[in-house]
């Protein structure tokens, strides 16, 4: 974010640019602020998921074999209905 401002302190009411372009206001709480912010709880089911996918792309990279990638989809995915190209 650009600060619209050409000086500022902790407590004034600033604007901001977005990087896409927006104008923002608000009070200003922190110089160059961090992200606290977390993903949540751990999902064990993201472990299964990402195995699948590298032994996908491993078949993949061995085979050169995009149909394979198609066909695997509906295993993993919430779909599991038949895809048009398998």
């Amino acid at each position: 974010m650009l600060l619209l401002e050409d000086s500022a302190e902790c407590g004034d009411v600033v604007h901001v640019e977005t990087a896409a372009g927006r104008v923002e206001s608000g009070v200003l709480l922190e110089e160059k602020p961090h992200y606290t912010h977390s993903y949540g709880d751990f999902v064990p089911e993201i472990i299964e998921i990402d195995n699948r996918l590298r032994k996908i792309m491993a078949e993949v990279k061995d085979n050169g074999c995009i149909k394979r990638v198609s066909c695997c989809y509906g295993k993993i995915g919430r779909n599991h209905e038949k895809r048009p190209w398998d």
